[in-house]
């Protein structure tokens, strides 16, 4: 997409109204930092995009699973080492715009109970590896709710358990192997959440 978008340029090509915003989408997703900002830079209709800088602290070498932090009053994404430990863990993957995601996300927020045994299963809440990285949905949802943080999975290839098809998604990892999986929300959502927080127990 970066050789097909130069040509175009090099060949006088407007690619403001389609192509300019499908690249900036494809390499916010692929985690192509370095791509984005040259991008934005080179082109007006890029330049007024907040793309957000990255710190990592943790480099090339670290063996792991990893994430981004959003610290929304710098515009900054931070890669922090997410937690390795044995036993069960819950993963969600929710997404902005998605009406399921956030019918999900309000139903974390149903009580101190919930939330409670929320905790005892070990939530990671995550936005989709291989979707770009949305701060203004981490940043509402932090705000509000820093005791149980959304963050962005720093790969897709370190997420590979984590294999998206739909959101929001749920899993349950024993041992950081999935061993059930549940994706969508309905009527139902709560209370099949609930029973996959018994089955993390």
């Amino acid at each position: 997409m970066l050789r097909l978008h130069d040509e175009l340029t090099a060949r006088g090509i407007d690619t403001r109204r389609t192509l300019d915003d499908a690249m900036l989408y494809a390499l916010l997703a692929a985690r192509r930092f370095a791509n984005v900002q040259a991008s934005a830079a080179m082109r007006p209709d890029l330049a007024a995009r907040a793309v957000p800088q990255v710190v990592d602290s943790l480099g090339p070498a670290f063996a792991g699973r990893s994430a981004f932090a959003y610290d929304a009053k710098h515009n900054t994404l931070i890669r922090i080492a997410m937690p390795s430990r044995p036993g069960t863990e819950l993963v969600i993957v929710v997404g902005a715009g998605c009406h399921h995601s956030a019918n999900a996300l309000r139903a974390l927020q149903a009580g101190p109970e919930l939330q409670r045994r929320l905790q005892q299963a070990r939530l990671v809440l995550v936005t989709a590896p291989n979707a770009p990285i949305d701060t203004y949905l981490i940043s509402e949802w932090n705000g509000v709710n820093p005791s149980m943080p959304i963050h962005a999975p720093y790969s897709a290839t370190q997420w590979e358990s984590i294999d998206v098809t739909g959101i929001p998604s749920f899993y349950l990892l024993r041992n950081s192997k999935v061993v059930e999986r549940r994706t969508g929300w309905s009527d139902t959502g709560k209370a099949d959440l609930l029973k996959l927080i018994d089955a993390a127990k």
